[in-house]
């Protein structure tokens, strides 16, 4: 039987720790921001007069503190998801000239590795309501993955796909697949895969536990279907 006092006291040590994630990640926010646009300052005005080794020690200086500062709004995310303080601002938008937005910048970074991005519609997409700065987020999160695990010279296809139901968005990509006994960790807060991953900022290990709670919290679905050394479709949906 389970212990009701034993369960009050997890919940309870589960809200402080919310509470407690929520507050350090807001007062970690700002000055790493503070040292973010300091760093982007110094270079700016030092880039002809520092040498190779000075430029690179600022170049570590911003890289490190991007991360971290993606490491902190993911922990605010963790802790709005836990504390149920996620609020949607669903509001309608064409989900087709959304998708090719979002896909066109991630070309940058994909063309960086010499990975290709493209993608294929099955009818016509109509209009959606959905949280635009959300659901970017998780397109954002799963084609990362996709670059960061993709061999030079392949190709992420991201398939669209209707139904009277839903639509679902399949981000497709030719890397070494995930083990099988990985699969039902992967959406879990903390996992971590960077075995195979190159060129690309390391993960927080939050991203795909907030794009679950976040497809979830718009009444879809997150998915993953692979198989270890043939790559791995990333697939969610949204309510029509």
């Amino acid at each position: 039987m389970r212990n009701p006092l034993k369960h009050k006291e997890l919940i309870a040590l589960n809200e402080q720790k919310n509470k407690f994630l929520g507050i350090a990640s807001h007062d970690l926010r700002s000055p790493i921001i503070v040292v973010m646009q300091a760093a982007s300052l110094l270079y700016g005005k030092l880039e002809r007069k520092i040498s190779e080794q000075e430029q690179h020690l600022v170049d570590m200086i911003k890289r490190s503190s991007t991360h971290l500062l993606s490491l902190v709004n993911d922990l605010l995310d963790v802790s709005k998801i836990e504390n149920g303080r996620l609020v949607l601002n669903l509001t309608a938008h064409d989900y087709k000239k959304f998708l090719n937005e979002k896909i066109e910048l991630m070309q940058i970074l994909a063309a960086k590795k010499k990975v290709r991005i493209k993608i294929e519609y099955n009818t016509k997409i109509h209009t959606l309501k959905f949280d635009s700065e959300r659901i970017k987020q998780v397109i954002n999160n799963l084609l990362n993955n996709a670059i960061a695990f993709s061999p030079e010279n392949t190709t992420i296809t991201i398939q669209v796909i209707k139904n009277k139901k839903y639509i679902t968005t399949s981000v497709i990509d030719e890397g070494p697949g995930i083990p099988e006994k990985e699969i039902s960790e992967i959406f879990k807060e903390f996992y971590k895969n960077d075995k195979h991953s190159k060129g690309v900022t390391k993960s927080t290990g939050l991203g795909l536990a907030i794009a679950k709670k976040v497809v979830e919290s718009h009444g879809g679905r997150i998915r993953v279907k692979s198989k270890e050394g043939k790559g791995a479709n990333f697939y969610f949906t949204l309510p029509v």
